[in-house]
């Protein structure tokens, strides 16, 4: 929890959990340094878990893959959201993995940073969410897709979209 860009791995991973069926699931808000700060516990003591019988099954309804998001480019049926910062957007840089700059067409941006109070790793509260998820544009009973680069930044918008900002229908192109 450092900064923002810490917390795309926290989302990631829960993305992942709640995908193969956990449900309860959260995240330290601020990372562990917001949780020392505020002089919460911590302990160095083994903990002992007992093993279950927890059988993992994937659960897609979160997931857009490549093929989706091909088919929602060719039908325009959903709300396609770069999470990437404006420079990316733009087609001003890319990452090295990407072939090309900019974005997909008809994508609408939300960069990530925008989920964090400013200058800290403390995501915005669940009114503040709905405020920021109100600049996608979507129509009633569409899809949105988060994407980015590698699925790091789109997890954060994932998360705000649909954990806190708590609107249905979010999916992630971890791809």
């Amino acid at each position: 929890g450092v900064d923002a860009t810490d917390f795309g791995a926290m989302a990631r991973v829960y993305w992942t959990l709640k995908s193969l069926g956990l449900k309860e699931l959260s995240i330290v808000n601020g990372g562990m340094h917001a949780w020392e700060a505020a002089d919460e516990p911590t302990s160095n003591t083994a903990i002992k878990i007992t093993p279950s019988s927890f059988a993992p099954t994937f659960d897609a309804q979160w997931l857009a893959t490549r093929a989706d998001v091909r088919k929602h480019l060719d039908l325009s049926n959903a709300a396609l959201v770069d999470s990437r910062p404006d420079a990316f957007y733009q087609g001003k840089t890319r990452a090295p993995a990407a072939k090309v700059s900019g974005t997909l067409p008809g994508a609408q941006q939300l960069d990530f940073n925008q989920w964090f109070e400013p200058g800290s790793s403390q995501f915005v509260n669940a009114d503040k969410a709905k405020q920021i998820a109100a600049k996608i544009k979507r129509e009633d009973g569409k899809d949105m897709v988060a994407f980015c680069n590698t699925g790091h930044w789109a997890a954060t918008d994932w998360f705000g979209l649909s954990e806190v900002a708590g609107l249905p229908g979010v999916k992630l192109y971890a791809g």
